[in-house]
C-alpha cells in the first residue's frame, strides 16, 4: 500500500508541477521529490510486518535488481508514554495520546494528564488543526460509545479550546 500511496503523491505532483510549468516534465532534469514512507501504528501487538518492500515479493532474490525497495519509518504510538508525548507540548502529540486510549485504563491515565497541559497545547492552534481534532474526539467516543449529547460535549470543549476538562462530567 505504501508504493501505491507513494506513486500517488507522485502522480499528482507531475501533474500540478505539469499545470504550472507547461513541458516541463518531459525535460530531463525533471526531478519528483523524495518521500519518507512512515507507518503509523497504535496496535498494542508487536509491529511485524516486513519493513522492505522486497520482502514481500515472491522470487525477490531472483528478480532483486528488477524490484523497486524502500523502508518505512514505523511510529509506533505505544513505544511513547503519556508522559513523553507530554513534552513535545504539539497537536500531533495530543492526537497520539488520544489515539492511546483504547480501554478504560487508557482512559483513566488520559485523565490524569493536568487539564491546563492539555488546554496549552490547543490553545493558539488553528481552526483547521482543531477540525482534525474533533474527528479523532468523535472517533473515539464512538469508540467507546459515548452518548450523543456527551460526545457534542466533548467536541464542544474542544471547539472552545477547553479540553483539559474533557470527560470531567462522565
Amino acid at each position: 500500500q505504501l508504493l501505491k500511496y507513494m506513486v500517488c503523491i507522485w502522480a499528482e505532483y507531475e501533474r500540478q508541477f505539469e499545470v504550472k510549468y507547461k513541458g516541463e516534465v518531459k525535460n530531463k532534469s525533471f526531478r519528483y521529490p523524495p518521500i519518507l514512507p512512515v507507518v503509523y501504528y497504535e496496535g498494542s501487538d508487536s509491529w511485524t510486518a516486513p519493513m522492505h518492500l522486497k520482502e514481500r515479493i515472491f522470487m525477490q532474490e531472483v528478480f532483486a535488481e528488477y524490484i523497486p525497495d524502500f523502508t518505512y519509518f514505523l511510529v509506533n504510538n505505544h513505544d511513547y508514554t503519556n508522559e513523553k508525548l507530554l513534552e513535545y507540548n504539539d497537536e500531533m502529540s495530543l492526537i497520539m495520546l488520544l489515539n492511546k486510549i483504547q480501554n478504560a485504563a487508557d482512559l483513566s491515565r488520559f485523565l490524569k494528564i493536568p487539564p491546563e497541559e492539555i488546554n496549552r497545547i490547543v490553545k493558539e492552534s488553528p481552526e483547521t488543526v482543531i477540525d482534525i481534532i474533533v474527528m479523532v474526539i468523535q472517533a473515539l467516543c464512538t469508540k467507546l460509545n459515548v452518548s450523543k449529547e456527551d460526545t457534542e460535549e466533548c467536541v464542544k470543549k474542544v471547539r472552545t479550546r477547553d479540553m483539559g476538562y474533557l470527560w470531567e462530567n462522565m
